[in-house]
């Protein structure tokens, strides 16, 4: 950017070379005087055609700043094609690149750790009612804002005060379908 923002300077810029200057004698310059006979006069440049260059160079250099985002944007985050099976329903941020997220493929759900360089299933859910609502809310915001796991529960039952007890049913179901094993 520095190096076309000097070149464009350059390029603009105008020539002054020292052999066309010229040395007026301050002596015989007449002041007050109504008689243009002795007076030198200056030319200046012709401010338009300042502004007009002034303004494309500025032009150029927004574009150039715009496309230059453009690119950046289009090659760091490539957009994930939408998949009918395989969602994410709940995403988790630990820290700055490792997440817990929880993924259904149709009528199974894993709940996996996500690391930079790493990706561990850290569980399984079998519960189908549990499946079936992660998939539904997933379907009716398909705007991509992932909420975390807490949030989603939370939307399941029938209020926010509600929550605890939910959590209780859950339990007492899940440790009578292991004593039933």
């Amino acid at each position: 950017m520095f190096a076309l923002l000097f070149f464009s300077l350059c390029a603009f810029s105008q020539n002054l070379d020292s052999s066309n200057v010229s040395v007026v004698d301050e002596s015989t310059v007449i002041l007050n005087s109504s008689s243009n006979e002795n007076t030198t006069e200056y030319e200046s440049p012709n401010t338009f055609w300042l502004f007009a260059r002034m303004i494309l160079v500025l032009i150029a250099i927004i574009g150039l700043i715009y496309a230059f985002v453009w690119f950046l944007r289009r090659t760091s985050s490539p957009k994930a094609k939408e998949d009918l099976y395989l969602k994410e329903v709940a995403n988790l941020t630990l820290n700055p690149g490792k997440s817990v997220r929880v993924i259904t493929l149709k009528d199974k759900a894993y709940i996996i750790g996500v690391t930079d360089s790493n990706i561990n299933l850290i569980s399984e859910v079998h519960d189908k009612d549990l499946i079936d609502a992660m998939n539904l809310y997933a379907s009716e915001n398909d705007n991509n804002n992932s909420k975390d796991f807490s949030t989603m529960l939370s939307m399941f039952s029938k209020s926010t005060s509600n929550v605890e007890d939910f959590l209780k049913k859950r339990r007492e179901r899940f440790s009578e379908s292991e004593i039933d094993k």
